[in-house]
């Protein structure tokens, strides 16, 4: 294999030759990869863009989302860096002072959009996963202002639409998507399932992708089927979408929202991942406690409309 080798602290390491990069780079990622800091560090080097340029790229026409924790993620306008996105942390600065530096990565190997370098603690450089948002555009900021929440037209066709597309999804893509979150589980990290837009949904390749979890000793190995089915419905706003729809339209959820917990039941109980609803409840309701929430009660009332009680 053809390398490019540069020395870190007076260890030598290689790094793939730049045909080798740019290869990596025009492969369709699914859940196996090798975009980790090695690949993104070259890939910056022989990018030539400066340290000071990257918070430049965080504009709103390069933004792909936003999270509790920060302003937004972003994509990259290099092309040699677009397996990649650039996490904005709510608290910044635009002085660069340490620079990039490497984060530890249980998941190496594995593209679940987690975080493979930072700059100065407060942004990261995430790896990109494939696939649209299934709910709506910012949904941790409206979130906020829940109370005042209204879906609209658009918003309620397009949820529809993605249902029926997700509930057409082979078995084989459930099978995949239930191994996804397995290999998180082992790990002890959990899925983020509160934010349905941390799952993409990948239509050309009929996949599901987990795009953020997190390590939080209380909360390990208690993934269960629940955090495969609830936020691919968007549970917690089950209800608004529910309320905003003709009686036809309700007849279709209450259908592809049975279609999808079957085959996502299914596959769980094949590849091993935890079927204990009693788990997922306990779970909910130790981050209600800690946080104030009330996934419980949006969760209970999801099971109510659709028919499950």
């Amino acid at each position: 294999m053809n390398v490019s080798k540069l020395n870190i602290s007076n260890k030598i390491i290689n790094y793939p030759s730049t045909e080798i990069c740019s290869k990596l780079l025009k492969e369709k990622i699914k859940n196996f990869d090798n975009l980790g800091y090695d690949v993104f560090k070259i890939s910056y080097k022989k990018s030539k863009l400066k340290m000071g340029d990257i918070v430049k790229e965080c504009t709103q026409e390069n933004k792909l989302g936003s999270g509790s924790n920060c302003i937004g993620v972003f994509k990259f306008n290099h092309e040699l860096l677009k397996n990649w996105v650039i996490k904005l942390y709510k608290y910044h600065s635009d002085t660069m002072k340490k620079g990039l530096y490497r984060v530890k990565d249980d998941l190496n190997g594995f593209n679940f959009g987690q975080e493979i370098a930072k700059i100065d603690n407060n942004i990261g450089i995430l790896k990109c996963s494939q696939g649209k948002i299934i709910s709506f555009p910012d949904w941790s900021k409206r979130m906020e202002n829940f109370f005042l929440l209204k879906i609209s037209e658009d918003e309620k066709k397009s949820y529809l639409n993605d249902l029926e597309t997700i509930s057409n999804f082979p078995q084989s893509s459930y099978i995949n998507y239930a191994k996804k979150l397995k290999k998180i589980d082992e790990n002890g990290y959990k899925a983020d399932s509160f934010n349905p837009n941390n799952y993409l949904l990948d239509v050309e390749n009929q996949e599901i992708n987990i795009i953020d979890s997190y390590k939080y000793i209380p909360d390990m190995h208690r993934n269960t089927v629940y955090d495969m089915f609830c936020p691919i419905i968007d549970y917690f706003n089950y209800d608004k979408y529910y309320l905003s729809m003709d009686n036809k339209e309700k007849e279709n959820l209450i259908n592809k929202t049975h279609i999808i917990f079957k085959k996502c039941y299914e596959a769980a109980k094949e590849i091993g991942v935890s079927l204990s609803e009693k788990t997922f409840i306990e779970f909910i309701e130790d981050v209600d406690g800690r946080l104030d929430t009330s996934y419980h009660e949006h969760y209970l009332k999801m099971k109510k409309l659709a028919g499950f009680v």
